[in-house]
């Protein structure tokens, strides 16, 4: 019998980039199941619930963590946060890799609401995370726009309807 090795799943990183390279980065991570828990959205605004406030803690404290990061913008919706964090920007510092910020973020987050999630099955992230790479300011601009319009735009949302049988 012939034992088939792990199989791997897609990588949803762009090969051959270096993600410790000075630049800007857009980023999305999803929770777990796409479970609506960071936030809730009245009137075209976000509002943190506990879950999402120890999120956001979390990603502004990036910055003590890796010296290298500056963060921009940021919009915490029910299921999913959208972020632009800047890679390399102090030059007297060692960049680490993207990976390994989005890595702290995941794990200070989950530990820093750990009871809350414990009570909801014990995961709060799912797998991965997305990324894009800002190439120039217009796309920069782009990206800051979409981040600031995403809670007016949520009942626009794919997940928003599916889950609420539109």
């Amino acid at each position: 019998m012939e034992i088939e090795p792990h199989r791997r799943k897609n990588s949803l990183r762009l090969r051959g980039w270096d993600y410790s390279r000075q630049g800007a980065y857009f980023v999305t991570i999803c929770t777990w199941q796409r479970r609506e828990i960071l936030s809730t959205i009245s009137n075209g605004e976000s509002f943190d619930s506990e879950i999402g406030q120890s999120v956001r803690n979390a990603w502004n404290d990036l910055p003590a963590q890796f010296p290298h990061v500056e963060l921009d913008q940021f919009v915490l919706m029910p299921n999913h946060l959208h972020g632009i964090l800047w890679i390399g920007t102090t030059p007297s510092t060692c960049s680490q890799p993207l990976g390994n910020c989005i890595a702290w973020l995941k794990y200070e987050a989950a530990k820093r609401c750990a009871k809350d999630i414990r009570q909801l099955g014990g995961q709060l992230w799912q797998r991965g995370y997305y990324d894009h790479i800002i190439r120039n300011d217009e796309s920069l601009g782009r990206i800051r726009d979409y981040i600031s319009a995403n809670p007016v735009n949520w009942q626009d949302d794919p997940e928003y309807r599916r889950r609420r049988g539109g």
